[in-house]
């Protein structure tokens, strides 16, 4: 079943962990982020010398995001 546009960000909003993959040095980086959705734009806190902010910076870069439901307590994907 595909998800329509609002059940995507509703769903992302309901959680605060994620994952963000960009490319560095030719390989995939991939790295844990908490985030919020502020309306629809995902926003990510890092610091200036972190590996994203430079890739994010560049002209014609590539990030992908993903989030899953983790328990805040436990810090997993369990159940």
């Amino acid at each position: 079943m595909e998800l329509t546009a609002g059940e995507s960000w509703r769903l992302l909003a309901g959680t605060s962990l994620g994952r963000i993959v960009f490319t560095q040095h030719a390989m995939p980086a991939i790295r844990p982020v908490n985030h919020l959705v502020d309306d629809e734009p995902v926003i990510i806190r890092s610091h200036l010398g972190a590996a994203i902010t430079g890739r994010a910076a560049g002209d014609g870069a590539v990030v992908c995001y993903e989030a899953d439901a983790i328990d805040p307590v436990r810090h997993c994907a369990c159940r």
